[in-house]
């Protein structure tokens, strides 16, 4: 049985649809969804004036879009009391002198910067570094002690090596 045009539109008892010539809605275009609705990604239209107008960003002071900060006032990141840096390098000086005991110059020179940064932690000169400044201090002790044990010694030796027979 073949069909006709018009008995395409019929519906399934057998009666003809209202408009027989009427296919219904057209199908969607490819990449546009039904019904009209515009799809993700559609530029949007603003009104006559251009863009909609936003409120400024973080409160009246701060500047519009695409302007520029204002200058910062002095230096951005200036620190309130310079950093101890007699602490910092009497730690590492006495650090250093612990095995370099035998020179003695590395454990005078940490001892000299741990009493200089330890004075300036004390009169609030510079920042609170007084753990740094009491390891440069101990451990230059330390090497100092170190170093009188060995010269000692090292001058003990030394005589009782000599033959003191017919001086």
């Amino acid at each position: 049985m073949s069909e006709t045009p018009a008995n395409l539109f019929a519906a399934p008892d057998g009666r003809a649809s209202a408009s027989t010539s009427d296919p219904g809605p057209a199908a969607p275009v490819y990449g546009q969804p039904a019904g009209g609705v515009p799809a993700y990604g559609t530029p949007t239209r603003y009104p006559a004036g251009g863009r909609p107008a936003y409120p400024p960003p973080y409160g009246p002071g701060a500047p519009p879009y695409g302007g520029a900060y204002p200058p910062p006032h002095g230096h951005p990141y200036t620190a309130q009391n310079s950093s101890n840096r007699m602490a910092i390098s009497a730690m590492t000086v006495g650090i250093v002198s612990i095995p370099l005991f035998y020179l003695l110059v590395p454990s005078v020179v940490g001892l000299t910067l741990g009493v200089t940064g330890l004075s300036q932690t004390a009169k609030g000169r510079a920042d609170s570094r007084r753990s740094m400044a009491r390891t440069g201090l101990v451990t230059s002790i330390v090497s100092l002690v170190m170093a009188a044990v060995f010269y000692i010694y090292l001058f003990v030796e030394i005589v009782t090596a000599i033959p003191w027979t017919d001086v």
